[in-house]
């Protein structure tokens, strides 16, 4: 059964390669749904093989070369396996079950499978207030936002304990996983910093994916430093 779903009408600019890109409200097709929201542009090098990038449920949303794109994964963290949205859709994985894609695309990566190299501009969810976005206990496929460029993880994992986080490497074609211990050897002696405050967030990185295994269901967003607290000033 084909469904309709209005999403709530929101502006949002982001920045996008130096360029403010305002929301525009249009109706998107992905599997068994037709949406009504607030979408924006989004710049991606696609390479040769396996992609993992932000909220593509559907190859027509990417502007150039959608005919590249030969399969489209995306992970469900409450049931812990892939559903297929492109080819041959799992329909009975997606439109037939609780979980609300329309809402999980908005900061969730997919695994897009490209069979060359390409850039080009997709249309994708108004991004999700990174205070709201929640994670399941396990591993959750995460989009990078503008809400986090130039931030560590450590001030943006809210109430997250983050047990481990991994990095797909387009041009190698693997994952590249760190832990609290793995990183802890790249810490400078004596530094006053956790784990989580080396992790950082860069610009050429925007739109693109990480994975984040949590012990237990939690919001990202805002957090305490992770630091040591300073010494008090001493009074005049």
């Amino acid at each position: 059964m084909n469904k309709k779903i209005i999403m709530p009408i929101a502006l949002l600019t982001l920045v996008c390669l130096g360029v403010f890109v305002s929301a525009v409200q249009k109706e998107m097709d992905f599997p068994g749904t037709t949406i009504t929201g607030e979408f924006v542009q989004q710049n991606m090098q696609f390479g040769k093989g396996w992609n993992l990038v932000q909220g593509i449920l559907n190859p027509e949303w990417i502007q150039t070369n959608s005919d590249s794109i030969k399969a489209i994964y995306a992970f469900n963290p409450t049931t812990d396996e892939y559903v297929r949205f492109y080819p041959e859709p799992e329909n009975d994985k997606i439109g037939e079950t609780n979980f609300a894609w329309s809402t999980w695309g908005r900061f969730g990566a997919l695994w897009v499978y490209s069979e060359k190299d390409f850039n080009s501009n997709y249309w994708k969810f108004e991004n999700f207030p990174l205070a709201q976005t929640p994670l399941f206990s396990g591993w959750n496929f995460i989009g990078i936002t503008s809400d986090m460029l130039d931030k560590s993880l450590g001030s943006i994992r809210g109430s997250c304990d983050i047990q481990k986080y991994a990095y797909w490497d387009n041009d190698y074609q693997r994952w590249e996983t760190s832990t609290p211990e793995t990183l802890a050897d790249q810490m400078p002696a004596g530094a006053n910093i956790g784990w989580y405050d080396i992790v950082m967030f860069e610009q050429f990185q925007l739109g693109e994916g990480i994975l984040f295994k949590v012990s237990s269901d939690c919001t990202l967003g805002a957090s305490g430093s992770s630091n040591v607290p300073e010494l008090p000033n001493i009074p005049n």
